[in-house]
């Protein structure tokens, strides 16, 4: 029996960009402006937050294709003057409660659908006057 040594590169879906590497997307794209609020929603419940976030600004996108695909995006947010009760669906309209507290946040989202699963990082700081 003869063998054949071929060499495969390995890409993902749209044939150019290596398994593992970065590649960075369009942050005007709705996907990862909704991807920024799912990440927010989160940050809200692990700090207990009292006012509800928008998402101001997605500033940045990667993504890397792993075990699944990494989503990384730093945005810009702020809180409202709606209050954050998870019993109640959050208003469409929220005035924004003080625009010079802003926060930069930068959220990974680990993507494994045949697990159903997504795993989501999220880290945001207060954003200091002359960074705005």
């Amino acid at each position: 029996m003869a063998y054949r040594h071929m060499r495969l590169s390995r890409t993902d879906d749209d044939g150019h960009t290596p398994t593992g590497g970065l590649v960075e997307k369009d942050p005007t794209d709705s996907t990862y402006f909704m991807m920024a609020e799912d990440a927010l929603k989160q940050y809200e419940d692990e700090t207990h937050k009292k006012r509800h976030h928008v998402v101001l600004k997605v500033n940045k996108v990667t993504e890397q294709v792993v075990e699944g695909r990494i989503t990384r995006i730093d945005f810009l947010a702020s809180s409202t003057q709606c209050p954050n009760d998870s019993s109640e669906q959050t208003p469409l309209v929220c005035q924004l409660n003080n625009i010079k507290n802003v926060l930069k946040c930068h959220s990974e989202t680990w993507s494994r659908p045949w697990l159903n699963l997504n795993e989501i990082k999220i880290d945001c700081t207060l954003l200091r006057q002359s960074e705005n």
